[in-house]
This record gives structure tokens, sequence and C-alpha cells, in this order.
């Protein structure tokens, strides 16, 4: 400093300090993150020093997952009303066949941003490679949700009415009143050519609640052999020991059980039951 007060003072320049100079990302350190953007989209964008789009990118993702999830869980009755409307199957289609592209482009895009500018004529092929194995995973779903969606559509289309919607009772309407369960038995008899009389051989009782259309399937088999019962119960006492396997089926059958007396056969060869009066 001088100590002439008539010579100007200049001022020293500001120090710049630089940061430091990041090191260059390797090709296998952009393989990688190319990977982690396909599973989480955005993620790549983010590596790259592109924040906003990978934010918008994840949050797009994570919405995506987050409809999934509700769709799981509270929107099973939305899930299961679009899947037997038509017009619906095909917004379904559009809109998986548009995420699986956009799921795409940005799986090949972040990879253009990650990739070395330097990098080997090899290194670009191996890298188009796994981007090309990427993008295949991420449109494999797109295409079986796409086939399967169609194909449920066509099964409405041929089975329903002329305009594909589902021949089921209007919204408007509740055919169960203020019932809170409905039971409906199914019988399935083995009725055919040649075979005299319809049996029986299945009994399934459906019980549905009525708001929430949770049903519970009771099913009867049609023999019991050798089930256990309990010392106290009268029918195993009541049973006849038999000889062979008809004699034993014809005393487990479903039909003798229920009647409390097994059934006996005629002399025309067919099994007759004898009821139990109390």
């Amino acid at each position: 400093m001088s100590d002439d007060p008539t010579r100007p003072v200049t001022a020293r320049p500001p120090v710049v300090r630089r940061a430091p100079r990041r090191a260059p990302r390797s090709f296998a350190a952009a393989l990688g993150l190319t990977a982690l953007g396909a599973l989480l989209p955005g993620t790549a964008f983010l590596a790259a020093g592109r924040r906003r789009l990978g934010v918008l990118t994840l949050l797009a993702f994570l919405a995506l997952v987050g409809g999934g999830v509700w769709l799981a869980t509270g929107g099973r009755r939305t899930l299961v009303r679009s899947a037997v409307d038509t017009d619906r199957l095909l917004w379904i289609v559009g809109g998986v066949v548009l995420v699986s592209l956009l799921w795409a482009v940005v799986v090949i895009s972040g990879y253009r941003m990650l990739v070395p500018p330097r990098s080997s004529r090899g290194h670009h092929v191996l890298g188009a490679l796994v981007v090309l194995v990427l993008v295949v995973a991420v449109a494999a779903p797109a295409v079986f949700v796409s086939r399967l969606a169609f194909t449920q559509r066509e099964l409405i289309a041929e089975v329903f009415e002329d305009d594909g919607r589902s021949a089921t009772v209007e919204d408007t309407a509740d055919p169960f009143g203020d019932k809170e369960r409905v039971n409906v038995l199914l019988l399935g008899g083995d009725g055919g050519e040649g075979r005299e009389g319809v049996r029986t051989d299945t009994v399934i009782v459906a019980s549905t609640d009525t708001s929430t259309g949770d049903t519970v399937l009771f099913s009867l088999p049609r023999n019991l052999e050798n089930l256990p019962f309990p010392r106290t119960a009268r029918w195993p006492r009541s049973t006849p020991t038999g000889s062979g396997r008809a004699a034993r089926a014809r005393a487990c059958s479903t039909r003798s059980i229920a009647t409390g007396r097994p059934s006996t056969p005629t002399s025309s060869g067919r099994p007759t039951t004898r009821a139990r009066t109390s």
C-alpha cells in the first residue's frame, strides 16, 4: 500500500473459486444408470442433470403406481366393471400402449444423455443391445395386457348383447332389495347319452354379500369315503361293513350321509336310499 494520498488505490480482483470438476462418467456407470432408469423412470434424467424433467417423469410414474395400488385394493369394483365393458377395454388397451411407448422413450433418452460422448464403437453396439433388451422388457407386459383385454372384449361381444355391454341388471335397479346375503345352489349332473337319470355329482352353495359382492363357495363332494367322524356320530355305526369298492362307495355317498342311511342296491342294480325317520 502506498503512502502517497494522491495515488489512486487499485482494488484487487475478486478471487473466483471454481467448483471441482467431476470425473467423467464411465460407460459401465451409464449402463447401470440406464437400467435403473428403466426400473424407476426419471432417475436417469436426474443423474444426467435434467432435474426438472427427471422429477416430472418420476412423479408421473409414482402416480401410475398409486393408481394401480388403488385398483388392487379400494377400486376393485371399478376394475371389475371395466373388465366387462367393451368400450373401457379399448381405452385400457390404448392407455397401456401409450404408457409403454412413453416408457421406451424415457429409457432411450436416458441412455443418450448418460453415455459418454467419446465412447468407442463397441461400447455403442453394447449400449444399443442393452437398451433394446430394456425396451423389450418394458413392452412385454404391455403386449400381454393388450392381448388379454382384446380376448376379454371378444368374449363379451360374442356371449352378451350385440352392443358388447354386459347383460347384467342395470345399476338403477336392485334385484336383492334389503337382503344382506343371497345363497345360490349350483348343481351339476352326470346325465348323458345312454345313461338313465341325472345324478348330482356336483353340489356347490354360493353365498354372496350383496353390498360388496364377496362370494363364498362351499362344495359338497360326491363321495366321502374315509371321512373322519366323531365317535358319538350315529351314521358310522349304522353303516354296514359290506365288501368291495362298490359297497364302500355306496355307503360313503353324499346322498347316504344326508338321509342317515346308506344306499342299498335293488334288484335292478340301482341304489336306493332308506331314509331315517325319528
